[in-house]
């Protein structure tokens, strides 16, 4: 269980690292469009496409580090006035739910990136391959399906994370 939570925590370092860095190419791109479309009237072409790309990459990777660091947002009013040993079974149920709901859409995901690999879809202005996004959305819900799973496996040891 050490093992995997250090792995875990090491590959969030690298999910930060990317995301940190395409946070600010988006504002980079954003910034020079600005100045572009007011200073000169040329927008760059293709900026509104990479910055949505690029934004939902790093939306989709930052998911499982979100969910890993139990950062993520709850409503548990109700659940506060639960003993401990409900709140648990509670978690419990709940934390099984998530992991078989985004192990299911992750697996529903690789026949899909296989078909816009093989179709060949593309963005409309700079022709970037559609399956690159995908492979990006896959491995974020991979990897969230592995932080639910880790800490699903805590909670019923009995320990947090």
């Amino acid at each position: 269980m050490e093992i995997t939570r250090k792995l875990i925590e090491r590959t969030s370092k690298y999910v930060n690292s990317f995301n940190g860095i395409a946070l600010l190419v988006v504002i980079f791109i954003n910034v020079i469009n600005i100045l572009m479309r007011y200073l000169f009237s040329k927008p760059v072409q293709g900026a509104v496409e990479v910055s949505c790309l690029l934004t939902l990459t790093f939306v989709s990777l930052a998911l499982f580090i979100r969910a890993f660091e139990d950062g993520h947002v709850k409503v548990d009013f109700f659940l506060e006035k639960f003993p401990e040993g409900a709140q648990r079974i509670i978690q419990i149920v709940t934390g099984s739910a998530s992991l078989i709901f985004f192990l299911s859409v992750a697996l529903k995901m690789f026949p899909h990136v296989q078909n816009q690999y093989f179709i060949g879809e593309y963005t409309q202005d700079l022709q970037i391959p559609i399956f690159l996004l995908s492979i990006a959305i896959l491995i974020g819900l991979i990897l969230l399906t592995i932080a639910i799973l880790h800490l699903l496996i805590s909670t019923i040891k009995g320990g947090g994370r």
